[in-house]
């Protein structure tokens, strides 16, 4: 919060002072009192680059991305006719923001959503990505093909998708601390199906 502050109160000097070429140095108030005593501000650099005048704003998932603290999952499993396959997920001592997706490329699929789900083993560990490929994989938050299920918990969510089109992605769900989720696609068609199955997420940590 402090440094948001401080990012503020210097974008406004920089507005009323006119300065072309900035030259910043902060370090961390012990209070907001003192916050301009923490500051360094110097107008005389001398061809300034892009990062010396410009105030980037950005959108917080994007930010995410540029510090290595942004995952995904992009895959696809073959499914044979009016059969299921579940994907397990589970969160870690913070809360998860979650956008995720599905495709069938023939027929219909649908697909539920489960809380507190309980299960006997995790299945298979599904490999997610850090989405900056600067940074190692940080993630903590752990999915898992096919689990074996002993209880499905509370329906959250029911989605139906015909044949090459896709479900959410744009629906954003905020998962609970250290809980246990689970993603059934039923393949409604009675021949074999390929689903395309997408997450995308950040935790609060």
């Amino acid at each position: 919060m402090k440094k948001l502050i401080l990012i503020t109160i210097i974008g406004l000097l920089m507005f009323f002072t006119g300065c072309s070429g900035v030259d910043v140095a902060i370090t961390e108030p012990t209070s907001l009192a003192n916050a301009f005593n923490n500051i360094t501000l110097k107008t005389n650099v001398t061809n300034p680059t892009y990062e010396d005048i410009a105030l980037v704003q950005t959108d917080f998932v994007h930010w995410k991305t540029h510090i290595g603290d942004h995952y995904y999952i992009r895959d696809y499993t073959s499914l044979g006719g009016s059969s299921t396959v579940d994907i397990l997920f589970i969160t870690n001592n913070s809360d998860v923001h979650l956008l995720d997706g599905f495709k069938a490329a023939s027929g219909a699929i649908e697909v539920i959503l489960y809380d507190n789900v309980t299960v006997s083993a995790n299945g298979t560990l599904i490999n997610s990505s850090n989405s900056n490929f600067n940074y190692p994989n940080f993630n903590s938050v752990k999915a898992y093909l096919n689990p074996t299920v002993t209880t499905l918990g509370e329906v959250k969510s029911r989605d139906y998708t015909g044949e090459g089109q896709r479900t959410g992605e744009d629906n954003k769900r905020i998962l609970k601390a250290n809980s246990t989720y689970l993603f059934r696609i039923n393949n409604i068609a009675t021949t074999s199906n390929i689903i395309d199955y997408n997450f995308y997420w950040y935790d609060e940590k």
